[in-house]
């Protein structure tokens, strides 16, 4: 299939975007499974906790006319924490300025 020049090629469970001989983007598809809860207390099924090491960072992007990806949003979440948000202003917070400071604001 052919979209605005670019060359769409599926392939099991892979897309490849081809444009002048090159490919610009590939995506494949992925099955997750949900996570499980464990067991941290005893191997008793009704004694069972969540897995508080895990917690999620999720950075929004767009692309710019240069075609590169620039996060005008970012948020976290941890265990027993209210969901943080951040998102680029043109007062305050560029895309590079809020991946540099990701590290204080997720402190």
């Amino acid at each position: 299939m052919t979209v605005n020049n670019i060359f769409i090629r599926h392939y099991n469970d892979y897309l490849f975007f081809i444009e002048n001989n090159e490919i610009i983007f590939s995506e494949k598809k992925a099955i997750l499974n949900p996570i499980k809860k464990e067991s941290y207390l005893s191997k008793d099924k009704h004694n069972l906790i969540e897995n508080i090491k895990i917690g999620v960072l999720d950075l929004e992007t767009y692309t710019n006319m240069n075609r590169v990806a620039k996060v005008y949003a970012l948020g976290f979440l941890t265990f027993n924490s209210k969901p943080n948000l951040y998102y680029i202003n043109k007062y305050t917070l560029n895309s590079n300025e809020l991946i540099i400071n990701c590290n204080v604001l997720c402190t």
